[in-house]
């Protein structure tokens, strides 16, 4: 059940895995659902991952028990805690590049690297310990204000890098 939530995760959710899973009761005798506990950082916009765990409830019947942590050094402090505590959620928002060592991922975290075939070299590099990838990203495009291109379909179909937004949508027409 958590590959099944891994998978689905990983299309539309940098986030980081660890721990398993645990039963919970239903409400007969014999339904079980399988819980994962989340733990988000309070600055997670979390509306469209919201959903995501929604819909992953209602198809397979995995509940995501969400729960919410301080930003900043207080945040850091405890991911890290928690972590060596072994008392950390099952799925957890962390910050790559140089904090993934921060966290010891390979003592604490699930190896993905099988998951996620198509992801950016420069992320698999900043979220990756040996060679091993901990961590999937999360759409934070909204936030950053930053649009990516493949140049390869903008030489191939003539396109221009655009100035204004009326541009951008042009372009993803003719694409």
């Amino acid at each position: 059940m958590k590959n099944i939530l891994l998978a689905i995760m990983i299309g539309t959710s940098a986030v980081v895995f660890a721990g398993g899973g645990k039963e919970q009761s239903g409400g007969s005798a014999t339904a079980k659902k399988t819980a994962i506990d989340v733990l988000l950082s309070r600055t997670t916009q979390i509306d469209g991952l919201q959903k995501v765990m929604d819909e992953i409830e209602k198809r397979f019947g995995i509940v995501s028990e969400v729960e919410i942590r301080p930003g900043g050094a207080e945040g850091e402090t405890i991911v890290k805690t928690r972590l060596a505590s072994n008392a950390m959620a099952d799925l957890f928002l962390y910050n790559t590049g140089s904090k993934t060592n921060d966290i010891n991922p390979e003592r604490y975290c699930l190896d993905l690297s099988e998951y996620t075939p198509k992801l950016e070299p420069a992320f698999i590099s900043s979220a990756s310990v040996n060679g091993k990838l901990y961590a999937v990203p999360v759409d934070y495009s909204a936030q950053a204000g930053v649009i990516l291109y493949h140049k390869g379909i903008y030489q191939q179909l003539g396109l221009q890098i655009p100035k204004t937004w009326s541009d951008f949508l042009g372009n993803c027409a003719k694409i």
